[in-house]
């Protein structure tokens, strides 16, 4: 199965970890800009 989402969840223990895409977003939000990778 194809996992979305900014964060990974185990299921067995319900742990969320925040994925890459998830710090992005934080920084995108804090920030106010869109710096997109080249």
């Amino acid at each position: 199965n194809k996992r979305y989402g900014l964060f990974y969840v185990d299921y067995e223990t319900q742990k969320r970890y925040p994925k890459k895409s998830a710090y992005w977003y934080r920084d995108m939000a804090e920030s106010g800009e869109l710096n997109l990778p080249e």
